[in-house]
């Protein structure tokens, strides 16, 4: 099923752009799955501190993608998702497995987002209460507002440096990128998102993308060959410490050919 990646600079609304297209397509009976930071437990003071958590924070993300990737089930990242190596991974992985794909880039002006990030900064230092917010709303509109404003003001925020650096040097989704397009742009001048272009681009009789041998994983060993690489390896070391025992200083030690030289069939990609 299709998949949608949400990109854009810190506090830029990108999460309540995912709840409202997870809520979109659910009316529509469609079975989503959300993946961003939050869902997978992460908190952004720890996983942006440096190059290595960040790295395995992105790791996290796009294995979650993988997993969920299928032909039942709309995914989406919803994420900063500002390094273009790491958007064009994403959109391998889902070639790969032949469906649809269209990125949604929220595009506001760094003092805007800035301004933003502060204000809910400080909601999540006064701890306000927004879980009581609605309650002359029906249960349904309650909890889906609840859950939008909770998200939105008392997740874990961006902590101002964390917010200047990802603002610095996000990579900005250009159209005319096959792994940035179809691209759909959220803005001043246009904040809201069309749902049913983005409908549209998902589920139109050509979107599914077509996989190619680059992005095409082949089982390049039969599913015996940890235990038989384990098997040699033991006596390769067997071989190697008896022979040892008669040897003497200079002496050069041969191990069987039937180990040496394994015969495995290989490919490679082209």
């Amino acid at each position: 099923m299709p998949f949608v990646l949400i990109c854009g600079r810190p506090s830029t609304g990108k999460t309540k752009i995912a709840l409202d297209l997870q809520a979109y397509f659910t009316a529509k009976k469609h079975e989503v799955i959300l993946i961003n930071e939050e869902n997978l437990g992460m908190k952004r003071k720890e996983i942006y501190k440096d190059i290595d958590s960040e790295k395995a924070m992105r790791t996290t993300l796009r294995d979650s993608v993988v997993r969920h990737l299928s032909k039942n089930t709309i995914v989406i990242l919803d994420s900063v998702n500002g390094i273009k190596g790491f958007r064009y991974e994403i959109f391998c992985s889902v070639r790969e497995v032949s469906t649809s794909y269209c990125v949604v880039y929220c595009d506001f002006p760094i003092e805007k987002t800035r301004e933003w990030n502060e204000k809910r900064l400080k909601k999540q230092e006064e701890k306000i209460d927004i879980e009581n917010q609605n309650q002359n709303q029906n249960e349904n509109q309650n909890q889906n507002q609840n859950q939008q404003n909770f998200l939105i003001q008392n997740f874990d925020n961006y902590p101002s440096e964390i917010f200047e650096e990802l603002s610095s040097r996000f990579e900005e989704p250009q159209s005319k990128n096959k792994w940035d397009s179809p691209l759909f742009l959220i803005n001043e001048e246009n904040e809201t998102l069309e749902m049913e272009s983005i409908e549209q681009a998902l589920f139109s009789k050509n979107s599914q993308l077509k996989p190619t041998k680059a992005t095409q994983i082949k089982r390049q060993t039969d599913s015996s060959f940890l235990y038989q690489e384990d098997k040699i390896l033991q006596e390769m070391a067997l071989q190697f410490f008896s022979a040892q025992k008669n040897a003497i200083k200079g002496d050069i030690i041969t191990l069987d050919d039937k180990i040496t030289n394994q015969k495995r069939k290989i490919s490679f990609l082209k």
